[in-house]
Parts: C-alpha cells; sequence; structure tokens
C-alpha cells in the first residue's frame, strides 16, 4: 500500500556520513593517512590502491603478519568504489577486507548496504545478521536489517528488528515511520497512526512520513478508520515540504487521491494534471500510472479506493480460506490445480482443499536447536479438523499434504501412516525467524476468521508462544 521509492534516500545518507575509523596503525605509509582524508572519490580510490600497494610490501617480506591495516584499507577502497557506483570492484574489496577480519561489524554493514542497493535483499539480509552478532547492541544494524526486511514484504521480521532498533534509539524518526508503513501494510491501524505520530513528534515537517500516513489514512481498511480530513491536511504538508522533484510527484499524486476520496474530483484532476506536468513527457510506468488515475478522476471514480470493492461483503472475502490443506498429486484432472513443491523436480497438482482455516485452533512454537534446526510450529486443529485429517490421512497413505497460506505452498511432506491426532507439527531445517514469521502469519489468519465469525470473541485459541 505505502508508496515506493520513499526509503532509497536513507542508503544515501548512510553512505555520505561515513568516515573511515583510524584504527590504523601510527607506522602505516603516508599515502594510507592522506587516503582516509581525501574528499575526491577518484583521488580516493587512486590513494587507497597505492596504500595497499604499500602495505603488501612488509607482507610479502613476512615482516609484518597483522592484516588487520590491509583491511581497514580493501574496506576504504571499497566504500569509496561504492559511493562512486562502482559496485563490482565494491564488492570484490569488501570480500577481501571481510577474509582477512571476518569480525568487523562494519564490514558486513557495508557490504549489505551495497546488496541492498544492487536488490540483492537476501545477501543483505545475511551481511546485516552477520554484523549484528558482532554488535548486537547496535540499533543501526537492526534498522537496516527491518527496512530490507520490509523490502521482501516480511512485514513481521521487519517490525520484530524495528522495534529492537527504537529501544535502543528512542530519536530514530525513520524507525518511527517505517513501523507506521509496515503496521499499515499489516492492517494493524491503531499502531500504524501511533507510530506515525511518534514520527512526527521528531520532526513535524518530514515530508515522506507525512506522504506516507497520509496515504495509510486514506486507504485503510475497513473504512471507519479512514480520516479524510486529516489525510487532506498532512498530504498538503508533504506537497509543500518536498525536498525533489521526484517525491514531489509523489506526494501530488497522493493529494490527489485524497480529493478523490472526499468527492472533490474536480480538484483531483486539477493536482493530478499538475503531477503530470512536473514528470514531463517521458514514457515511464509512473507516467501511465498518473494518467491511468487521471483519467479515473475525470469520470468522477475513484483510483486508489474502489467504491465497489468497499461496499461489498467485506466479511465474505475475509473468510475465505487464507490457510488450507490440499493433496498433492502427479497428475492432472480438471479439478487439479498446477504447481511447484519446494525443493522436488517435476509437475505436480493440488487437489481440492479439503482443511481450512475454520478448521485451526491455534498455532504455537517449539524451538529446539538439536533437533528441528531451530524451530517447529506446532497447528491445533478442531474436532472436526482432527476427524477430517485422520479420514484423509487414512485413505492417502504415500501421498504427500501440503498446506498453503494465501495461495502459497508453506509446508509439504509424505502421509506415511493415519495423524489420528489435534496436532500437526511443521518442521524440517526452518530457521527459528522463519518458523516465526510462519506462525505469525497462520496466527493472524485464524484470528481474523474468528473475529469475523464471532465479533465478541476477540482471539482464538493462542497467539504464537515464542519459546
Amino acid at each position: 500500500m505505502i508508496r515506493e521509492k520513499i526509503h532509497s534516500f536513507l542508503l544515501v545518507l548512510l553512505l555520505s556520513s561515513l568516515f573511515l575509523s583510524s584504527a590504523h596503525s601510527a607506522n602505516l605509509p603516508k599515502v594510507c593517512l592522506i587516503a582516509e582524508k581525501e574528499g575526491n572519490l577518484q583521488k580516493k580510490i587512486e590513494l587507497f590502491t597505492k596504500c595497499i600497494r604499500e602495505e603488501f610490501k612488509p607482507i610479502k617480506l613476512n615482516i609484518d603478519k597483522d592484516y588487520n591495516n590491509l583491511s581497514l584499507s580493501y574496506f576504504g577502497r571499497a566504500v569509496a568504489y561504492l559511493q562512486n557506483g562502482d559496485y563490482a570492484l565494491a564488492k570484490n574489496d569488501f570480500n577481501a577486507a571481510i577474509a582477512m577480519n571476518p569480525n568487523n561489524p562494519e564490514f558486513y554493514k557495508y557490504r549489505g548496504l551495497l546488496f541492498k542497493k544492487i536488490n540483492n535483499k537476501d545477501e543483505a539480509i545475511i551481511d546485516f545478521s552477520n554484523a549484528i552478532k558482532h554488535a548486537p547492541n547496535d540499533s543501526e544494524l537492526f534498522f537496516l536489517r527491518g527496512m530490507t526486511y520490509g523490502d521482501l514484504k516480511k512485514y513481521n521480521l521487519a517490525i520484530d528488528d524495528l522495534l529492537v532498533s527504537i529501544k535502543n534509539n528512542r530519536n530514530n524518526l525513520s524507525a518511527y515511520s517505517l513501523l507506521g508503513n509496515y503496521y499499515c501494510e499489516e492492517e494493524d491501524y491503531k499502531k500504524a497512526y501511533s507510530y506515525f505520530e511518534k514520527s512526527l513528534e521528531i520532526n513535524n515537517n518530514n515530508p515522506e512520513v507525512l506522504n506516507n500516513y497520509a496515504f495509510c489514512l486514506l486507504l485503510s481498511k475497513p473504512v471507519k478508520y479512514r480520516n479524510y480530513d486529516k489525510a487532506l491536511w498532512l498530504s498538503k504538508k508533504a506537497v509543500d515540504y518536498a525536498t525533489s522533484v521526484e517525491k514531489k510527484v509523489l506526494f501530488l499524486d497522493t493529494l490527489a487521491a485524497v480529493y478523490a476520496g472526499i468527492g472533490n474530483f474536480d480538484k483531483a484532476t486539477e493536482t493530478q494534471s499538475e503531477a503530470l506536468k512536473i514528470i514531463g513527457s517521458d514514457d515511464t510506468d509512473l507516467r501511465k500510472e498518473l494518467k491511468d488515475a487521471l483519467e479515473t478522476y475525470k469520470k468522477k471514480e475513484l483510483y486508489y479506493v474502489n467504491s465497489s470493492k468497499d461496499n461489498r461483503d467485506e466479511t465474505e472475502k475475509k473468510i475465505s480460506p487464507a490457510i488450507e490443506f490440499r493433496l498433492v498429486y502427479n497428475e492432472n484432472n480438471s479439478n487439479r490445480i498446477p504447481t511447484k513443491l519446494p525443493k522436488k523436480r517435476g509437475k505436480f497438482f493440488l487437489g481440492p482443499a479439503l482443511l481450512k482455516t475454520k478448521d485451526i485452533v491455534g498455532v504455537n512454537i517449539i524451538r529446539d536447536e538439536k533437533y528441528y534446526n531451530g524451530a517447529s510450529a506446532v497447528l491445533t486443529l478442531t474436532k472436526k479438523g482432527q476427524q477430517i485429517l485422520y479420514k484423509i490421512s487414512k485413505e492417502n497413505i504415500g501421498r504427500r499434504l501440503a498446506i498453503l497460506l494465501k495461495n502459497e505452498i508453506i509446508f509439504s511432506a509424505a502421509i506415511i501412516k493415519p495423524i489420528n491426532s489435534n496436532k500437526i507439527i511443521l518442521t524440517g531445517g526452518y530457521t527459528y525467524m522463519e518458523i516465526k514469521d510462519i506462525a505469525q502469519k497462520l496466527s493472524d489468519q485464524i484470528e481474523k476468521q474468528k473475529n469475523l465469525l464471532d465479533p465478541e470473541t476477540k482471539t482464538i485459541g493462542d497467539r504464537p508462544e515464542w519459546h
């Protein structure tokens, strides 16, 4: 939901604020000390290259076996390459620095920033995690990993890291802002609004926060959470404080959507036209989106908020089975759906849903490093669900049973005997963080189902227990 292209400025700030540690020893070649202070990137790269050559001499002569200084020089050149946009060369130097000194968290942190910059988010997560191992109290590392989890739409993991980050740094405006974004994505609007407000307490003129807060207020579900007056005030301020042309275009687009939401389509059309005028005639995806929105407003219809969707039966939509148990077949027929199984080759097909969200009572976590490589999730079935599972397993020994969460297979295993239990253990190489993420998502769907079927009941079963 929250607009893209808002967070790239954070990486620029991190890189521009970098200064190298003065952990080099005093007997370094003079060129190394000059390289650290050089402001011109190309000159800095040249100086660090000379520095590395000078530092290699005593190592080759077996005079100095301490690689710390050399690793810092490779790191310095790597950062200069990164700032200069030479990503392949930066990666090579970061690798060299880490090979010489694998215990320096800064090396992992900035290689993680490189991976994030080139859109290799999984590798970035690994590097930020390694940095955290060596600097577990560094709030910025949790912030960076949380932001990257958010990029991957793993919002539960992102929220966990950002909460740790603000625990150690209460004035991190960006962390509060991202928490607002991610709670909005998770449709936890009270928490989203709370963190947006905390972010504005630190800086009430931050245009990115103002814009994202307005967009969240505009599209909140259910409709009762929407606040068009406040969204209008926030989005106007965002436009006024925009720090670049690109951001102003995005903020005008939000403002136009708010005008449309309150029924002022003339003003929405005028504002959207202004955004298109700024962006020019370049044929981009953003221009196409802006133009589509403009044509919609001219017809006096909503673009981001589809009124027909808002007015349809929300209960029917939300209680559609987000969790399903389906048998896996090797052969197809008209009732089966083609699928891919994780870590399995070949063609597979899913049969009809046999167990659904309503058949599950709750989910919790067992943490067991020795047997389950970190953790397992345990699903508890209703009595009827247990009966259905027993019948399925008894009649399909040897066949695989898959569990789907929002149409994505999260687990599959072969049925080796009839299952006459109300407990299902999901295991098989999951890390604790992975299983925690899965369990949280399963639990959220179970609670949504229960709340919609019985509005007086706030929960169903237990929330995941983090042992």
